[in-house]
């Protein structure tokens, strides 16, 4: 049964995992990322996360991150559940956590569905853009370089 206290604890835990960043793109949130399914607060604190990858090297970290942040807030003990069904998917990602992926020089993914169009340059804007790497500082991420304003970005990948 949910009650109005359930409902203010959950909005509570809400804004404490707005706090726990993700360990490969600390501007972001594991909730701007979309990673939070679902939050209990009756009658045990169960947080459900959906990690980008299925093998991200960052989802123990991230427990660990979800644990103590409740905890040390009275919400303790604190069960994190990891489910993989259905996969994580770029579309989950915030408008919030768009704006603070160009804002810190990332390009985020499309706003809904893959397709094969490149990303803009999150530092101009520019469509002229050269993927330099599938590969970048984590696997959710490739390199580009800017063919107008010569900058080199990382760019989310679509899934």
């Amino acid at each position: 049964m949910v009650t109005d206290r359930s409902e203010a604890r959950i909005a509570e835990i809400y804004d404490l995992l707005e706090t726990v960043m993700d360990p490969g793109m600390p501007i972001l949130s594991i909730v701007d990322l979309g990673m939070v399914r679902s939050v209990e607060a009756e009658p045990a604190t169960v947080v459900t996360l959906t990690p980008t990858y299925i093998g991200c090297a960052a989802t123990v970290d991230i427990v660990n991150r979800v644990r103590t942040t409740l905890c040390e807030s009275g919400f303790g003990p604190v069960r994190v559940e990891i489910r993989h069904a259905p996969p994580w998917s770029s579309d989950w990602v915030s408008e919030r956590g768009r704006a603070l992926m160009r804002a810190g020089g990332i390009a985020p993914p499309p706003a809904r569905g893959c397709g094969p169009s490149s990303p803009a340059c999150p530092a101009c804007g520019g469509a002229r853009v050269d993927e330099i790497s599938a590969h970048g500082a984590s696997p959710c991420m490739s390199l580009w370089r800017c063919l107008d304003c010569k900058e080199p970005f990382g760019a989310f990948k679509c899934h």
